[in-house]
Order: C-alpha cells, then sequence, then structure tokens
C-alpha cells in the first residue's frame, strides 16, 4: 500500500460525535503533522482573549480520519498548537504515530494478525538475484525473472515467519526496472496490538537481522493486515494498514554499505538453519531479554556517551550470567546456604538474631567480579584477544562500575578505567556481547573471527593520542 507525501482529508478533530473538518496530513523524515483550519468568525477581542485563555475543547489524543484515497486513518499521540484569526482557528497537530487503511480504536487493541516488514539491504542478505541468465529455444542468451521464493518457519506455539523473496518489475515511457523485494512477514495465532507489533515485534526481528548481517539496519515500512496471510502458504492477505511513524535515517554503527562480502553472518551460510536459529532467537529474547536490550541500545546506537555505553554494557554481562545455562549465580546451593544461615543465627546473640538473619539471607549471589570472570573463563580465547588480562579487567571494570552505582570508589586507585581506556574496554565488550548472542544462535568459526577482526583493527583516536588495536 502506497501513502503519500501528504493526505488531504476529513479529520474528527474534537471526537467522532462531532463534526469533522478538512485538513492535511504531512508524512516527513521528522514525523506527523496534521494542520487543519476550522472556519469561525471571531472579533478582535475574541481572538486575543482565546489566544491568552483557550476556551476550545481539547483535541482527542485519538484522532480519527478519511482520506480522500486511502480510506480510514487513526491518529495517536496528538496534542493540538493552536493559532487564532478573526476567520478561523488553524490547528497544528503532531501525532506521535498513526494507522491508515484499517479503523483502530486503540494502540492497545489487538487487531494484527500478520504484520509485513520492509528492511533495507535485505535483499543483499539474502543475495537475492534480480534478473536470472537463460537461453532462448533458439540458443540466444536472454534473462528472465527468477521464481517467486517463500520460506514459511513456525518458530513458537503462536508464531510463524516468513521470508518472500521476488523481483518486481515496473515499466515507463523510457524504462523497464526490475526491484528487488525481500519481505518478511510474521503472523500470529491470535491478534497482537499496535504496541506489540512496534515496541516488541518489530524490534525482535530488526535486532536478529543486526546481529546477522553486522550493523544497524532499518524497518523502512510497517504494514498490518486483521487477517493470517499464511493459511494457505500461497495466500497474502489483500488489506493492509500502514503504520505510519517517523522515520530516521541511520547512523550506520559498523558497516556504511553493507554487502554479503562484509557480513557477519550472509544466509548463504546458515539458509538450511534458520528455522533453529529463529526458534535459539526466540528462546533467547524469553530468557535474557535484558541482555538483547541492554546490547542493543548500545551497539546498534552508539547515541549515548561513554559512561552510560559502559553501564549499560557491563549490566549486560552481569545479567548474562545469571540468565544464561551456562552458569550457576549462586555461592551455595539453596539448601547448603539455609543451613549455614540457621547455624549462625542459632548461637548468634538473641538481640542480633533478626539481623544476622535478614543480612545472611541475602549474602548468597556471586561478585560482580566473579560472574565476569566466569563468563570470561568461559570464553577464554576471544575474551583474552578482546582484554588481555581477563582476571585483572573483570577486577577493574566491576570497580569502576560499582563507582558509578554507588560513587564510593578512589578514581585515582589503578582499578579505575579513565575515560580513555573505557571508549576501549566499550568497544572490547560490545564484540565480546555480540559473540556471546552468536553463540547462543550456535554461530561460530568464521563470523566470530570477523567480529575480533574488527578489534584488532581499530583505532582510537582522542585529543591526547591515537591507539590502535585492542
Amino acid at each position: 500500500m502506497n501513502i503519500e507525501s501528504s493526505i488531504n482529508g476529513n479529520w474528527w478533530i474534537y471526537g467522532q460525535n462531532a463534526p469533522p473538518h478538512y485538513g492535511v496530513l504531512s508524512l516527513r523524515d521528522d514525523g506527523l503533522t496534521l494542520e487543519v483550519n476550522e472556519s469561525r468568525s471571531l472579533s478582535v477581542e475574541e481572538v486575543f482573549r482565546r489566544a491568552l485563555t483557550p476556551e476550545d475543547p481539547p483535541a482527542e489524543g485519538i484522532i480519527h480520519g478519511r482520506g480522500e484515497r486511502c480510506g480510514p486513518i487513526t491518529l495517536f499521540g496528538c496534542w493540538p498548537v493552536r493559532n487564532y484569526s478573526t476567520e478561523r482557528i488553524h490547528h497544528v497537530i503532531s501525532p506521535l504515530a498513526g494507522v491508515s487503511g484499517l479503523e483502530v480504536k486503540s494502540w492497545r487493541e489487538p487487531i494484527a494478525r500478520s504484520i509485513c516488514l520492509n528492511f533495507e539491504y535485505l535483499n543483499r542478505w539474502f543475495a537475492h538475484k534480480v534478473l536470472e541468465p537463460i537461453q532462448t529455444s533458439d540458443g540466444i542468451p536472454g534473462w528472465a525473472i527468477p521464481h517467486f521464493e517463500d520460506s514459511i518457519f513456525p518458530v513458537h506455539e503462536g508464531l510463524t515467519v516468513r521470508f518472500v523473496r521476488q523481483t518486481l518489475p515496473s515499466s515507463s515511457l523510457d524504462e523497464r526496472r526490475f526491484t528487488p523485494s525481500c519481505n518478511v512477514y510474521l503472523s500470529f495465532a491470535q491478534p497482537v496490538s499496535l504496541e506489540d507489533v512496534t515496541g516488541r515485534w518489530i524490534p525482535w526481528i530488526t535486532r536478529f537481522f543486526s546481529l546477522l548481517i553486522g550493523t544497524k539496519i532499518e524497518c523502512l515500512s510497517t504494514e498490518i493486515s486483521a487477517t493470517d496471510g499464511f493459511t494457505p502458504p500461497q495466500d497474502i492477505p489483500q488489506e493492509w494498514g500502514k503504520i505510519l511513524r517517523r522515520t530516521s535515517k541511520p547512523k550506520r554503527t559498523h558497516l556504511h554499505d553493507p554487502s554479503p562480502a562484509t557480513m557477519l553472518v550472509p544466509f548463504a551460510t546458515v539458509q538450511n538453519r534458520l528455522q533453529a536459529m529463529l526458534e535459539r532467537w526466540h528462546d533467547i529474547n524469553q530468557r535474557m531479554q535484558p541482555v538483547v536490550d541492554l546490547f542493543s541500545a548500545v551497539v546498534l546506537q552508539h547515541s549515548i556517551y561513554v559512561q552510560a555505553q559502559f553501564l549499560f554494557l557491563s549490566q549486560a554481562l552481569e545479567v548474562y550470567h545469571s540468565s544464561s545455562l551456562h552458569f550457576e549465580s549462586k555461592k551455595l546451593s539453596k539448601a547448603d546456604h539455609a543451613q549455614r544461615v540457621d547455624q549462625i543465627v542459632a548461637i548468634a546473640p538473641e538481640q542480633l538474631k533478626e539481623w544476622a538473619e535478614r543480612e545472611l539471607r541475602s549474602r548468597n549471589s556471586k561478585y560482580f567480579n566473579d560472574r565476569l570472570l566466569e563468563v570470561f573463563q568461559a570464553n577464554e580465547r576471544e575474551a583474552k584477544l578482546l582484554l588481555g588480562d581477563i582476571r585483572g579487567m573483570a577486577d577493574r571494570i566491576a570497580y569502576t562500575r560499582n563507582h558509578f552505582t554507588h560513587y564510593h570508589g578512589d578514581t585515582k586507585s589503578d582499578r579505575f578505567l579513565t575515560e580513555t581506556e573505557m571508549y576501549r574496554v566499550n568497544y572490547s565488550i560490545e564484540v565480546f556481547l555480540w559473540i556471546l548472542l552468536l553463540k547462543e544462535l550456535d554461530i561460530q568459526g568464521p563470523p566470530i573471527e570477523r567480529l575480533l577482526y574488527r578489534v584488532k583493527g581499530a583505532t582510537f583516536v582522542n585529543l591526547k593520542e591515537v591507539v590502535k588495536g585492542s
């Protein structure tokens, strides 16, 4: 479904029980803007009074509209700014998001059975051939449009993922074009809300592809359907609504122009394992969602200051230790710890029993530096290449993190990471976490070596020095 850069239509800015007003919705990279002119005959006195003390009812938080060519539109998170004159009231409304093509009651209404996502660079990841060479019946070389490729993966109960690859022809008086089209469809057994679509499922699949491609990629468009697009497999719903949101041009964080030669895990190397990888990714997000969130906030954004990056990355390592299946976060088993606490409380003075029990019950978790060391030792080769002395670095990371959370450390201590060191350590932890997530997807070998090479070939520049390598 194609959406114009602006949509003319009627808008119920005071609710559906009030009459509509004509206006224009502008769709730009920096967001949505609805401008409505409401005809009013006002005296000069009224203009000044309303400007100083608005008397008009507030615009609805949700505004419904009807476009001239794209049918129903619903706008969410609306707040108006009004300008008054003697002939009209000019409303300038900046919605946070919208949906065109479908009737939607609220952002939390379960409505979507299928979503269709279009990503940048996905055709490169699939290495989709736009045209294929052929021999005609009379032996003349020619070109043909490749067959429609369709892959369907039942990932989890109630969730199915579908990859559709095809070449779309178009023509004009001057030329004929063939454009690669690779779309991702997610289908749900039960309808999901727009809140779930944008807050959970778009990040879920975007991060999956970003992890494999090796850089942040952008979801260019999102369409939703109230019908299931997987029954039978050949059918794709024809009636789609499009989510209207601000589209930001992605700041490339690792690869400026991804190609099959520079991607970490090209499709060709894992196409026979995609089912298992998607299932694993679903499990990873269920089991260690904070790790994925913290990793993505730093590695796929690079828009926060160095100390915040350090805290996010450190927290991601700590949560990885507690949520991974490879480590035990407690010093003693629950039974052994309880037994020791009971023994000590039994011989404590009566006035200290309650305090001793409360303090000791909560002291069974491993210290942060011990958790870090266990994660580093479990991935010793990569950790040593990235961080050097892993025991010493585990201690320094823990000491510095504890200072930033409690501010009781000595910033002149050799254990404290300086800001210059922090940039280098952050980058090494980024790559280390990337490697951990790839290993959770059961990916080894060349992709991990490519990540290690990134750090080896990195140059860190500041106003005082230029440092190469990790």
